[in-house]
């Protein structure tokens, strides 16, 4: 473990001596790569070093959090989550912290070739993205953006929790525009935990689908069946049920 993780158990034993009567400590390490695209150039390349630590200190019910990503400052950011709770009023709804037992462990979440891999590649990747989009006549990319990351992440608490985790991601997404009018615009994106995508055809879809989107007709409000393809459905359950099941929302009645 690096020192963040290291120093993990110290932030549980700081809060615990400021007074918490539970504690919960989350770490984070790991890495990222970030591509930008402009038109159809790759605009910004950028490679991140992740690290950061959480802590969630509970004093009579009150919950307080504090975080950072210097080592040097973890004493004093876990001395600070005790005060907050102390500030804060208690939560009705507060239970406990979870209880220590056998978890079952997540799989199909990580894949080295993604842990692993270059900023060079990355840039081919989003070359074939740009390329995808730009292999449809009369159809050009105005932006886009590539992302992969490695990270491993532990959670422990004072109730004897420790747990361990390691996952990747890579994400590519790109807009296009038709040349000619009537203008259409149309997007694709895709997102996995292994590095199994065709960043060709993701370009090449978002193209065929600006495409295909000219020369629309209107139409009357009324009830009817209607077909939607999965970016459609992504935009709805974003802004409508997502936010309706988020715990927070639901407790403090802010659910729909």
């Amino acid at each position: 473990m690096n020192d963040i993780f290291d120093n993990a158990y110290k932030a549980l034993e700081f809060a615990q001596k400021e007074g918490a009567d539970e504690v919960e400590i989350y770490c984070i390490k790991g890495r990222s790569i970030s591509i930008d695209i402009h038109r159809d150039v790759i605009d910004l390349a950028k490679e991140s070093l992740i690290s950061g630590i959480g802590i969630r200190a509970i004093v009579k019910g009150a919950v307080g959090f504090s975080s950072t990503n210097d080592v040097l400052r973890i004493k004093e950011a876990s001395e600070l989550a005790v005060k907050s709770a102390r500030v804060r009023g208690s939560d009705p709804e507060w239970s406990g912290l979870p209880v220590k037992k056998k978890l079952p462990k997540v799989k199909g979440i990580f894949d080295k070739k993604i842990a692993d891999i270059q900023i060079e590649s990355c840039i081919d990747f989003t070359t074939e993205l740009i390329n995808g989009a730009k292999s449809i006549r009369n159809i050009v990319p105005t932006s886009g953006h590539f992302a992969c990351g490695n990270s491993t992440k532990l959670i422990l608490n004072s109730n004897g929790v420790e747990t361990q985790e390691e996952d990747t991601i890579v994400q590519a997404s790109i807009d296009a525009i038709t040349r000619d009018l009537p203008l259409s615009t149309a997007s694709e994106f895709d997102m996995s935990r292994k590095l199994d995508m065709d960043f060709y055809k993701i370009g090449e879809r978002a193209s065929s689908l600006a495409l295909r989107s000219q020369n629309g007709i209107s139409t009357q409000t009324r009830d009817c069946t209607v077909l939607l393809e999965p970016m459609a459905i992504a935009d709805l359950l974003e802004n409508t049920i997502v936010t309706s099941v988020n715990a927070d929302n639901i407790q403090k009645g802010r659910s729909s």
